[in-house]
């Protein structure tokens, strides 16, 4: 072995380290965020939409010009 191998390989195996843990979770989870789904599931389809017994606009002076 040379005097400086052995700084060397630890200097390597803190960046495989770095790059293990911050670089690859990030760009799996922006490549492959929808990977497992089959279809377009609309959760809310089966629902009606809130009856509103105040009219909001009103209450909170809030009018489009």
């Amino acid at each position: 072995f040379h005097e400086g191998s052995e700084t060397m390989q630890k200097k390597s195996l803190l960046l495989s380290t770095i790059t293990f843990a911050f670089i690859n979770p990030p760009a799996y989870f922006y490549t492959n965020p929808f990977k497992n789904l089959k279809e377009n599931i609309i959760s809310f389809k089966d629902y009606s939409p809130p009856d509103l017994i105040t009219d909001i606009h009103v209450i909170n002076n809030i009018f489009i010009i």
